[in-house]
Parts: structure tokens; C-alpha cells; sequence
């Protein structure tokens, strides 16, 4: 979050893999929530 805030050379380097880390990591989180729920339901 920070980096995003400082910007500049940081962000334009790393800014696209953040983001997409994020996209990813909230993908797996999802799933995961998905997968314990159908769990506790059966």
C-alpha cells in the first residue's frame, strides 16, 4: 500500500506484479472460503 502511495521508479517497476500477486492471492482466498463452506454444509 505504501509503495502505491510513494509511487515513482517503485511502483512503475513493481506496480503490474503487485497488483497481480493480489488479484491471485485474493483468487486463492476465495476459493478457499468456497471450499469451507461446501464443507460445512455436507
Amino acid at each position: 500500500l505504501f509503495s502505491m502511495v510513494k509511487g515513482g521508479e517503485f511502483n512503475q517497476k513493481y506496480g503490474n506484479k503487485l497488483m497481480r500477486a493480489r488479484v491471485i492471492m485474493q483468487g486463492i482466498a476465495l476459493a478457499l472460503f468456497a471450499l469451507a463452506v461446501m464443507a460445512g454444509k455436507s
